[in-house]
Order: C-alpha cells, then structure tokens, then sequence
C-alpha cells in the first residue's frame, strides 16, 4: 500500500481486444493505433487530469482515433491544440510566441484571427477574444510536444505559433484540411467548432457533469453557452 500506478497517454478499451494502453512516446513514433471494435471507449491522460471519450456504441471508433494523423503535420497540430484547449480555431490560429512561458508550462490564448466572412482568407490579428478575457492554458506534456515542435519550424519576424513560410493561416485552407481529413476517417464534417465543443463535452463528463469544468476549459461566461457546448444527452 502507500503507492499507485499512473499511466500518461492514450488509453481505451475496445470490444473483445479490452484495456489498450499506448505513452506519449509510443505514439509519436507510430503516429497511428488504429483499433476497430464496437462498444468502445477512449480518452487521454496526463499526471493531473483525464479526459475520455464514449461514442455511440453502436458506431465504430476506429475513424476517430486516426482523425489527427489523417491531417498534414502543421493542420494535426493545430488541430490538437485547439482541442486540448477546448478554443475557438481563430485562438488556436491566432497563438502567438511571446505568449508561450515553457518554462512555467502556461501559454495565454489573447490574440485571435479575424478572417473574411467571404473569402475566409487572413484579414488582421484582434487584440483580444470573444468574450474580451484573455485565457491561461496549462502545457501539459502533450501540448508542449506540439509547441516545441512548432517552435523549431519558428520563421524569422513572424510570431505565429502557427504559420506558412511566415504568414498566418487562412480559413478556408484549415476548413479544406479538416473536411479532407474527416471524410478519410469516416467522421461526418460538421465544421471547425466540433473540437471545442468536445472537449467541452469531455471536461463536463470528466469532472462530474457540472458545468465548473467546461466553463474552465471553454472561458465562457455565460451558463447558458457552456451548457450548449458541453452538452451532454
């Protein structure tokens, strides 16, 4: 007694093949787990918290495992970010350096992309959110994964986490890379917001049904919203 076992990473349990466990590690250098099952479930951890998936059990899981490694690397890491950030895709595109703190393992989401409503190409950086209030993100082991790796590929004058050759990105290549990707996998396209609002989903699941931990992820203010983007039938 006086100890315990923690696994960090990809866990699920899947029909007949049960209990799978892959690490951080494992997983970026296979890039893919594919397991096909029906009455299923996954999720991530880390040291501090959990967040788990439970599908339809009438569906196959196996297209939402691979969604993120159906993505070209730059579009997978965006991707990643803005669910484990549970933030709008103009947060998640908007990050910028100067306000990542590795060394405190916090990144603050303040600047976001406004984009054209008709062409949906870049039009400028807005100095805050919607809701006015800057954010403060945790960097877990896997974001700091993401975020170094984006930091190697940093280009010169650009502060754009997320960049092509120093320019920030447009919406409607983002859209095309989600659509692409989630008609690979065999996951309905139901637009960028489907990661935030899942992972809002997540947190409310995880941390009991309230809406404390939605609210926490999502930085809604208004009860009404968060209970909208985590709902749960």
């Amino acid at each position: 007694s006086g100890y315990y076992i923690l696994h960090e990473g990809l866990i699920g349990v899947f029909g007949d093949k049960g209990l799978q466990e892959v690490g951080y590690s494992a997983i970026e250098s296979a890039k893919t787990q594919a397991f096909k099952a029906r009455g299923a479930w996954l999720g991530i951890t880390d040291k501090y918290w959990a967040a788990a998936l439970i599908p339809d059990q009438s569906l196959e899981t196996d297209a939402a495992f691979k969604f993120f490694s159906a993505l070209p690397q730059l579009y997978s890491d965006l991707a990643m970010l803005q669910f484990f950030c549970a933030g709008r895709i103009s947060e998640a595109a908007g990050v910028q350096i100067p306000n990542i703190y590795l060394d405190q393992e916090f990144f603050i989401i303040k600047d976001v992309i406004s984009w054209c409503n008709s062409s949906k190409m870049f039009e400028y950086l807005k100095a805050y959110p919607k809701n006015r209030e800057p954010r403060r993100v945790h960097i877990h082991s896997a974001l700091r994964e993401i975020i170094e790796r984006r930091l190697k590929l940093r280009y010169h004058g650009c502060d754009y986490l997320f960049h092509v050759e120093g320019k920030p990105l447009n919406y409607c290549t983002i859209q095309t890379n989600y659509r692409r990707a989630q008609i690979r996998t065999g996951i309905p396209y139901t637009g960028t917001h489907c990661l935030r609002h899942g992972m809002a989903t997540l947190a409310r699941r995880v941390g009991g049904m309230g809406l404390d931990s939605a609210v926490a992820m999502t930085g809604h203010k208004d009860l009404k919203l968060a209970d909208h983007y985590s709902k749960i039938d």
